[in-house]
């Protein structure tokens, strides 16, 4: 029943509905005219799309009554308040939560910590505060928590979360350094067997619509949303920028050989880049920009042949882009403002002339050949005739007593001379 023109408020639901899917209708009013009647029968509902609607206020606190819920969809609705913690202890078989874009607030119950089988869990665009590391379980794989205003250092807990596929912590408050552990995450850097994540439930022969929604989310790369199908076997992608990450780019960063796209953009970030870079053979998509990143760029990231977007504007980098392919493939604007680059594909040339093809500098050359002999034959004769003077009058005795008696009159005359412009002032 979804993508039709339904309005009103939510229809009660029967105790043998299994999938209900209301998305992109015109449905308002609250949650609890459908969450919270009791049934006679325990509801077997495991699928709730509601996204794409009117909804509004708070979530209901009416969750213990559909234990076996295992799909949630509301996002894109005018929901508010704070998340209910009866939502984490009461769904023990959630796999996906999905609530991004609507006006939540305050922090996460640490109860979603006990949801040992959540999968995907999208809460992008709320207004989520607090840090982040006491309530992620330890089976998700998909974390999207971008644009709240969760706070503090990003926890090493998330370098344990070896399911782990995408991390998205991007236009938060967080701040510190980028862990040294993510290395430890396995799935971004080895042959990830995305069959441990098919759901074990039986479900019945015909198609249900949580298997091909768990395979499609829309993921922010190459500055832009895309929607991937089948997720689990494609994408690798970790995103943390606008935040206040200081410090530098660990190495281990770039040791995950199997990430597919790297945002760091818009941070604090200092330090070069890594000889390590040429190793993640399946990049394709990088972000530095807005950094105070300085040094050389690697040579080893011209063999990235997969490398379609690269965005290294806004920092310090310098000398010449290394040449490849695709790096001279790229706009001019990947590399604007980093005054001291140079080579393709900007127009600053990094060769140098040679000094024997300017005129100007032979000529700077005569000139200083010149000046050297000039005083070189100036400080000679001063010498030669210095010697000449004082030789003479040191061998010749009746020289030496002329020339001191005219010394002496000399001295004598201009003594009497200042005595007798002294006495006439007077």
């Amino acid at each position: 029943m979804s993508f039709n023109k339904f309005t009103g408020e939510l229809p009660q639901v029967s105790d043998a509905v299994q999938s209900l899917d209301l998305a992109h209708n015109s449905f308002s009013g609250h949650l609890s005219s459908l969450l919270c009647h009791t049934g006679t029968d325990e509801s077997i509902l495991e699928y709730l799309d509601l996204s794409n609607n009117y909804l509004a206020q708070e979530l209901p606190d009416c969750w213990k009554n559909w234990t076996l819920l295992s799909y949630i969809y509301l996002g894109n609705n005018q929901l508010v308040g704070q998340v209910p913690s009866t939502m984490g202890s009461s769904l023990y078989d959630l796999r996906a939560l999905d609530l991004h874009n609507n006006g939540f607030s305050g922090e996460i119950p640490w109860t979603f910590h006990d949801c040992e089988n959540l999968v995907l869990l999208n809460l992008e665009g709320n207004n989520f505060s607090g840090s982040i590391h006491t309530w992620i379980p330890q089976s998700v794989s998909i974390v999207k928590l971008r644009s709240n205003q969760f706070t503090g250092n990003i926890p090493p807990k998330l370098c344990a979360l070896s399911n782990l596929i995408v991390l998205d912590l991007a236009n938060n408050k967080l701040s510190g350094s980028i862990p040294h552990c993510l290395h430890n995450i396995t799935s971004f850097f080895s042959v990830f067997d995305v069959g441990n994540l098919t759901f074990s439930r039986a479900y019945p022969s015909y198609e249900i619509p949580p298997i091909n929604k768990f395979m499609k989310i829309g993921l922010h790369t190459k500055g832009q949303q895309l929607e991937y199908e089948k997720i689990l076997k494609l994408v690798r992608s970790i995103d943390l920028s606008a935040n206040k990450l200081s410090g530098e780019i660990p190495e281990e960063l770039f040791k995950l050989t199997k990430l597919q796209s790297l945002n760091l953009s818009y941070n604090y970030l200092i330090g070069e880049i890594p000889e390590q870079i040429g190793e993640m053979n399946d990049l394709e998509s990088l972000d530095l920009s807005h950094n105070y990143l300085h040094g050389n760029i690697p040579q080893s990231i011209s063999s990235l042949s997969f490398l379609s977007d690269l965005n290294l504007s806004y920092n310090h980098f310098s000398g010449q882009i290394p040449l490849g392919t695709q790096l001279q493939s790229l706009d001019a604007w990947s590399y604007t403002d980093n005054p001291e680059l140079c080579g393709p594909p900007l127009q600053k040339n990094c060769t140098i002339p040679k000094k024997a093809d300017n005129p100007e500098h032979g000529k700077g050359n005569e000139d200083y050949v010149f000046l050297k002999s000039l005083y070189l034959g100036m400080g000679v004769g001063f010498a030669v005739g210095f010697w000449l003077v004082c030789g003479s009058l040191f061998l010749n005795r009746a020289w030496r007593h002329a020339y001191f008696q005219f010394f002496n009159g000399v001295v004598e005359r201009i003594y009497v001379i200042v005595n007798i412009k002294l006495q006439r002032s007077r």
